[in-house]
C-alpha cells in the first residue's frame, strides 16, 4: 500500500501547477512542496522498515530488498531537487518520477519474493551461533 501510494503521490506532485490551474485539489497542492517531498519520503523508504525486522526475525534472505535502498534514497533526492524550485515550474525530472515509482516497487517486490522464498537462519540465529561459536573456541583454547 506504501507504494501505491508513492506512485499516486510522485504523480499529484508532478502535476501540481497544472492541478492549480484548473482548481483541482490533491493532497500535493494542500500540503505543500516542501511537506510532499516528506510524505513521498516516508511513503517510499517507511517499507525498508519491515525488511529489516523481517531480515531480524525470520529469514537472513528477508533482507535482499535492503539492496534497493541506495536506489531509494536516489528516487527521493530526485523528487526533493524537483520540487524544490520554489514558485517556479515543476522540473522536468519529476515527469518521469510515477514510472520510476513503480519499477523501483517492483524491483523492492521481487527481492522481498525472493527472500521469502529462499530459506536461511534469522540475524538473530546467526547471531546467537556466533557468538556460541566464539564463547566455544575461546573456552576450549584458555580452559584445554
Amino acid at each position: 500500500r506504501m507504494w501505491a501510494g508513492a506512485i499516486l503521490h510522485a504523480n499529484n506532485a508532478r502535476d501540481m501547477v497544472e492541478d492549480a490551474a484548473a482548481g483541482v485539489d490533491t493532497l500535493a497542492l494542500r500540503l505543500g512542496r516542501r511537506r510532499s517531498v516528506v510524505l513521498y519520503e516516508l511513503l517510499l523508504l517507511a517499507p525498508y522498515a519491515s525488511v529489516v525486522w523481517r531480515a531480524a526475525r525470520t529469514s537472513t534472505f528477508a533482507g535482499l530488498p535492503l539492496a534497493t535502498l541506495p536506489a531509494a534514497l536516489r528516487l527521493a533526492a530526485d523528487f526533493r531537487a524537483g520540487l524544490a524550485a520554489g514558485d517556479a515550474p515543476l522540473s522536468a525530472s519529476l515527469a518521469r518520477m510515477p514510472m520510476r515509482t513503480a519499477k523501483h516497487a517492483a524491483l523492492f517486490a521481487l527481492l522481498t519474493t525472493a527472500g521469502v522464498l529462499l530459506p536461511s537462519p534469522s540475524l538473530r540465529e546467526l547471531g546467537g551461533s556466533l557468538v556460541r561459536t566464539a564463547l566455544r573456541s575461546y573456552y576450549d583454547r584458555v580452559f584445554s
